[in-house]
């Protein structure tokens, strides 16, 4: 048990700064980072997997992505701009299109030990499926509760 727990808890800064990068690179949840100007930074494996799968709809190779500006994500790119400019302005949700699927962002401000922002992050998934089924499940709901009978639903 104690190699364990020194194997979990890093003697040095540095070994916990890998281990830490190496945790959001390796989590099952869509992470990316931009600088406030809009320019993508980051972007961990499981956004680029998933991102691959939309590769269709994206104005570049995925792994363009990175070092490139985000105005892509938005219609009106100033909008966005608008936002991530200015960690007060964080968190911010949004659903967006990215060809017919629907992503939903979270926005989040990322800052220095010393409280400068750094930019913003977003973890993001794809949706589409869910808000069809959330659709679909109430346009039931709705048929049952409009039915002139009475009506028993089981699950």
């Amino acid at each position: 048990m104690r190699n364990q727990a020194v194997e979990m808890f890093p003697e040095t800064k540095e070994e916990g700064k890998n281990n830490f990068g190496k945790m959001v690179d390796l989590s099952p949840i869509n992470t990316l980072m931009a600088t406030p100007e809009g320019v993508m930074t980051y972007m961990n494996e499981n956004s680029r997997k998933t991102l691959e799968t939309l590769a269709q709809y994206l104005p570049d190779k995925v792994d363009n992505l990175v070092g490139n500006s985000i105005d892509w994500f938005h219609k009106v790119p100033e909008h966005q701009r608008g936002i991530i400019k200015n960690a007060s302005n964080l968190p911010y949700q949004a659903t967006i299109d990215v060809g017919p699927e629907k992503l939903d962002l979270l926005v989040s401000a990322i800052t220095s030990n010393d409280g400068e922002y750094l930019g913003p992050m977003v973890t993001w998934e794809v949706v589409t499926q869910k808000l069809e089924t959330e659709r679909e499940m109430q346009r039931t709901q709705e048929m049952v509760d409009k039915s002139p009978v009475n009506t028993l639903m089981a699950t």
